[in-house]
């Protein structure tokens, strides 16, 4: 689980695992060079993750608060960059995101990413700027509590892929 194995440590805006072993973690922490540690509200820890431990986000409240401003500058800065997460749930909403990166409350997200299941569809959806980038049904997100490994990755402003499972799933 170490970035210096594939060589690329130096190059990470931030790292959060996400594994610490606190019931009720106050801090997630930055394993990258940058320090860049959010603050935990409302979600619990120390529950069995893919990887050694994870958070329990229930989608009521929770999150993890990062107002540091090289982080949001490093990411308003770059059109080539990548987000990867773990994540596991029994069902995915439209409208949760898993992951969303704003400067404060502004509404000109920086990005966000949805996988979702609805009657008769599951897919994922990708903002970068407020602006959709991959809006694609497919059934490679799956919302039966197992772990899937999600992938976005943009090579330039108009470059963008998602990878679910390792495999592509849109462009």
């Amino acid at each position: 689980d170490s970035a210096d194995s594939i060589g690329r440590y130096s190059d990470l805006a931030g790292w959060w695992k996400m594994d610490e072993t606190s019931a009720t973690p106050s801090t997630a922490v930055d394993a990258s060079p940058n320090g860049y540690d959010g603050t935990v509200t409302a979600a619990t820890g120390a529950e069995t993750g893919k990887i050694n431990n994870s958070y329990d986000f229930d989608g009521t409240g929770d999150f993890v608060n990062n107002q540091t401003a090289g982080l949001l500058t490093a990411m308003q800065s770059e059109s080539s960059f990548t987000v990867s997460f773990w994540a596991s749930a029994s069902s995915y909403q439209a409208s949760d995101p898993a992951v969303s990166i704003r400067n404060g409350t502004d509404t000109a997200t920086l990005f966000l990413f949805y996988p979702y299941d609805t009657i008769g569809t599951n897919g994922a959806r990708v903002y970068i700027n407020s602006t959709s980038v991959i809006d694609e049904s497919t059934s490679s997100v799956a919302a039966d509590g197992s772990f899937n490994h999600y992938c976005f990755v943009s090579r330039s402003a108009t470059d963008h892929e998602l990878y679910v499972n390792g495999v592509s799933v849109g462009t």
